[in-house]
């Protein structure tokens, strides 16, 4: 059983959110998606903060959240930058385990071309423009993504990677 918290990292699209609900409801664990979480503390969806204020205050709300609305015993699903600062990667560290769902670019850019409208970072970009994108913010994060504990490959189905997730919680918390 997880005996302290569990962070899912990675890149938009890469399957935080989904992976996690399962894994926490599999394994009775509570759950929360830091972008839900602060879109329900202020009222405004993501893209509406980085308009109205910005993207430093944004991932102001971000490092909030990590010190002060999490669980003991809880799956967190982070925004794909929450990660990206020395800072943040070491509070949670500090606090449980850090799983990255690594995906590749072909399969990030084939989930997020569907949604370029409702992210704040995407809105407006040309297919070659999103994939020159993706291709930009994985190589800037990969030093933080690349800290996690675990890393999981997560172009698989859903079902396998949550049998990999469970087998990695399963030995972390012997």
């Amino acid at each position: 059983m997880v005996h302290r918290k569990v962070f899912l990292i990675g890149y938009m699209a890469s399957g935080k959110s989904t992976i996690g609900k399962k894994i926490a409801e599999h394994l009775n664990l509570s759950f929360l998606d830091t972008d839900i979480f602060i879109e329900k503390k202020t009222g405004l969806q993501i893209h509406e903060i980085v308009k109205e204020k910005s993207w430093d205050y944004f991932r102001a709300l971000e490092t909030e959240v990590l010190e002060t609305a999490c669980d003991p015993f809880q799956i967190i699903s982070t925004g794909g930058g929450m990660p990206c600062s020395d800072s943040a990667i070491s509070i949670m560290k500090s606090m449980g385990l850090v799983v990255y769902l690594r995906c590749s670019e072909a399969t990030l850019f084939d989930r997020l071309s569907q949604t370029t409208q409702i992210r704040p970072s995407l809105i407006g970009l040309s297919e070659s423009a999103l994939k020159s994108h993706i291709s930009k913010q994985l190589e800037e994060r990969s030093c933080y993504y690349n800290q996690a504990d675990y890393i999981l490959y997560a172009d698989q189905e859903v079902n396998v990677l949550m049998e990999y997730l469970e087998l990695v919680l399963s030995e972390w918390s012997q």
